[in-house]
């Protein structure tokens, strides 16, 4: 017997922001219309912020993230930063190691 499983509200958001976001912004770009861009970026912030690793280890140093324009920002500098381990070139990164606690 074959299953029909329901999509949930947080599957839907991902799909915005990772999929329809980007195509209505570079619609935007490619046509030349500023308007389209300006509300793919306004969804951006309408939507909640995605919840997953790399946005609790943001907020586990006090990075509020509380839309999705913010969750993705943080999940851009995660994989131009922390992951190549190039934390002096973020200014993120400074101010956690200024901060830090050497036991």
């Amino acid at each position: 017997s074959l299953r029909v499983k329901a999509v949930g509200i947080d599957f839907v958001h991902n799909i915005i922001i990772n999929a329809w976001v980007p195509l209505l912004f570079y619609y935007g770009v490619a046509h030349s219309d500023e308007m389209l861009k300006e509300r793919a970026i306004a969804l951006m912030h309408q939507l909640p912020a995605e919840e997953n690793a790399i946005v609790r280890k943001w907020q586990a140093v006090g990075v509020k993230v509380q839309d999705a324009a913010t969750s993705q920002s943080v999940i851009q500098l995660y994989n131009e930063y922390c992951q190549e381990r190039q934390c002096l070139r973020c200014q993120f990164g400074v101010q956690v190691i200024k901060n830090s606690t050497i036991l």
